[in-house]
């Protein structure tokens, strides 16, 4: 509301109905979750083709490549990313070389806390601020990282993701 409690003060505001779930943590990530939100994830992709809006990715290659030149040449002064610099940069060039991929709409932030789950199923998918036309790879790769490490790689948690994807 506005000053006198009534009106708008001009920002934009958006309303959600409420979604029934918890956030899962990260010991209860088990491989039929995984397979499951993979599941949800291809339906999504699936349905990119009939997505009419265009928003390109906010973190796009040259943004990305502009975040690692500011790092140079001390790594921003973080005593953590200066060795680790060199990887940055490698990793960089080797990803503007890669092939054009299938594109589409993709959620970009999959992560365990945007995604709500009744017992062993997923109620709703959180936090589409982040959505935008690009290669669904992204989703994987996002999905995968935040999905499927814990201490360490699991990559029987990576493996039912991806089947659950592949099904749809």
């Amino acid at each position: 509301p506005g000053p006198s409690g009534t009106g708008s003060t001009g920002r934009p505001a958006m309303l959600f109905a409420f979604a029934e779930g918890e956030e899962l943590e990260r010991g209860d990530v088990t491989p039929e979750r995984c397979r499951c939100i993979g599941t949800e994830l291809g339906r999504l992709h699936a349905l990119a083709p009939s997505f009419p809006a265009a928003r390109s990715n906010p973190y796009r290659w040259a943004r990305v490549a502009e975040w690692v030149r500011e790092l140079e040449p001390d790594g921003g002064g973080d005593a953590l990313v200066a060795p680790a610099l060199p990887m940055l940069q490698d990793e960089l060039l080797r990803t503007e070389r890669l092939p054009a991929a299938p594109r589409g709409l993709v959620h970009g932030d999959l992560f365990l806390d945007n995604v709500l789950w009744v017992g062993e199923r997923v109620s709703a998918l959180l936090d589409w601020e982040m959505s935008c036309i690009d290669a669904l790879a992204y989703d994987l790769g996002v999905m995968v990282n935040a999905w499927c490490y814990g201490e360490r790689y699991e990559p029987e948690l990576a493996r039912a993701l991806l089947a659950g994807y592949r099904s749809e």
